[in-house]
């Protein structure tokens, strides 16, 4: 009988994809201005076209708030500034992703919803 030595199976890793979509990565509160909301993306924003349609609060799901003003404080930063207090908006939504412009020429990609923290 001839005895063949077993070979542990050892798993290959698998590669890593590189996510290359300009999306929204976080919504959340400005910490130091309870009017403003710090939306963080991936992709290098260069502006917003339409500001009023490009990104929505809201406290209770069913009212939604429109942005007054936005800053870009950095490529992947954007500050949506409301004329009334939000520190108890809960959702976000972007009503109209066309209205996001890139660097790269890209649209904004999925999601468009989601909870502020």
């Amino acid at each position: 009988m001839v005895n063949i030595p077993t070979i542990p199976f050892i798993p290959r890793r698998k590669r890593r994809v590189v996510d290359m979509t300009n999306h929204v990565v976080r919504v959340q509160l400005s910490d130091t201005d309870e009017d403003r909301v710090v939306v963080t993306v991936h992709g290098q924003i260069v502006t917003i076209d339409d500001f009023a349609t490009a990104f929505e609060l809201s406290m209770d799901g069913v009212t939604w708030l429109v942005p007054q003003f936005f800053g870009t404080p950095d490529v992947n930063t954007v500050v949506f500034i409301f004329s009334v207090v939000v520190t108890t908006a809960t959702q976000w939504r972007v009503p109209h992703p066309e209205d996001w412009i890139f660097q790269d020429g890209e649209p904004l990609v999925g999601p468009f919803s989601g909870e502020i923290g």
